[in-house]
């Protein structure tokens, strides 16, 4: 498989095997899904095969979850910086931030305010998505800067989120930095650190977090994109994943969901299928995952996924969290990258 650096976590992998089936004896195969007769951690791909399927594996609650959860934004500013990645050697970085209950909380009935401020000291920074926003959040329009962006947000059960890129076409050589006021977390990172992060960060002693995930790219929108969804834990032995697939810009593109768990050989792994939003086979995902505490609450993923024929078509790398005792609550979220430079499309596997 893939060698990944982990750049997030020194990962300690602890013993755990994944879900319980209706026959306790094979603790490789999920319990309370309609794949527990077809899919296994010990089957070639996980037992996922190269079929197409209904748009969102025929889950309405999946397609009510992912469908519409980034929505486009009319900010001025982007069609300059979509202009400059096309025609310039600019370095541009996409960015991706989520707050509030990243794993899903409904025992929350406080309203915790996000609003704030993101800003960078040169360059130009255009929002593409806002992500979960509902009633009474939104993006302070028109803005009175390139510089910087304005948004009111506020969480309860779920959270919010805004993507955007920064196009830095300031020639000077002085450093590039991105600032974040969002309620109460406030943070900096230098244009270097957004090559590659993953990050994930507790904000209070409720449960909130704050999330990031970025990549840098020069000239074009680079070939890949980003992947957010749910890391469930079913029970200690394990659980599954599903979520949504989004290209560079933001836009979501298809669902992937699978399995996570520790095979019969011992070893961590993962299995699952990413498909277009029509339903169409995307690719076979197949990886590993590690944990950095004795728990399991919080950890890191990655690998490859492969077309119908079994060739690697790109990998991706992530970091999840779940809650050990709490059944089905859990986050992940991360990056990943085609092979051959390519953008992925609808059309593309």
């Amino acid at each position: 498989m893939i060698n990944l650096s982990k750049t997030l976590f020194v990962a300690m992998l602890f013993s755990t095997f994944i879900f319980f089936a209706c026959d306790k004896n094979n603790p490789t195969e999920p319990a309370g899904t309609d794949e527990s007769e077809t899919v296994s951690l010990d089957k070639v791909n996980g037992g996922y095969t190269a079929e197409d399927e209904a748009p969102g594996f025929g889950d309405t609650e999946l397609i009510a979850e992912y469908d519409e959860a980034a929505a486009s934004v009319s900010d001025p500013y982007t069609a300059q910086t979509d202009s400059a990645i096309e025609q310039t050697t600019f370095p541009a970085y996409f960015v991706r931030l989520t707050w509030g209950m990243l794993q899903g909380d409904t025992t929350i009935t406080a309203t915790t305010d996000w609003s704030g401020t993101i800003s960078v000291n040169k360059g130009v920074l255009a929002v593409q998505k806002s992500i979960l926003f509902e009633q009474g959040d939104y993006i302070h329009l028109p803005r009175e800067s390139r510089l910087a962006v304005d948004f009111t947000s506020s969480t309860n059960i779920h959270f919010d989120g805004i993507g955007f890129v920064i196009v830095d076409n300031d020639t000077t050589n002085s450093q590039g930095l991105l600032t974040i006021n969002a309620g109460q977390y406030t943070r900096t990172f230098t244009f270097s650190e957004l090559d590659s992060i993953e990050l994930i960060e507790t904000v209070d002693e409720i449960g909130n977090e704050f999330s990031i995930i970025s990549k840098s790219k020069d000239v074009h929108a680079f070939a890949g994109g980003f992947f957010a969804g749910r890391w469930m834990r079913f029970n200690a032995r394990g659980g599954n994943f599903e979520g949504r697939w989004i290209d560079c810009l933001g836009t979501s593109i298809g669902y992937l969901r699978g399995i996570w768990g520790q095979n019969l050989r011992g070893m961590n792994v993962m299995y699952g299928k990413y498909i277009h939003r029509d339903g169409t086979f995307g690719g076979l995902l197949k990886g590993e995952w590690g944990a950095n505490d004795s728990q399991g609450a919080i950890g890191w993923l990655e690998g490859q996924w492969v077309n119908r024929n079994g060739s690697s078509v790109g990998h991706f790398k992530g970091v999840w969290r779940t809650h050990p005792e709490v059944e089905g609550k859990g986050f992940f979220n991360g990056r990943w990258e085609r092979n051959d430079g390519q953008p992925e499309s609808e059309n593309v596997e």
